[in-house]
């Protein structure tokens, strides 16, 4: 998720949807400028897997000034058991 680091602050993520996935997610400034947050969960072993249909996650962003929020994911992959990629 790109997003403009002069105007937002990544603040957090509540992943209580997530189950007992672990957290790996990652806000990076690549050294081109561009800040990035990468939410990323991995369900490591035999714990239970997602399932149904329920808020998965809120990311939470503190505005640094007045502006308008328009985020734009670029690319959404979900992975399962078997490795096949959706």
């Amino acid at each position: 998720l790109p997003y403009n680091a002069a105007e937002w602050e990544f603040a957090g993520i509540d992943a209580s949807g997530m189950k007992e996935m672990t957290n790996l997610t990652y806000d990076r400034l690549h050294t081109s400028g561009d800040k990035v947050l990468y939410p990323t969960f991995v369900n490591r072993g035999t714990k239970p897997l997602l399932s149904g249909s329920e808020t998965l996650m809120t990311i939470t962003f503190k505005a640094r000034k007045r502006a308008t929020f328009k985020l734009d994911p670029s690319s959404v992959i979900l992975v399962g058991p078997d490795g096949r990629t959706i």
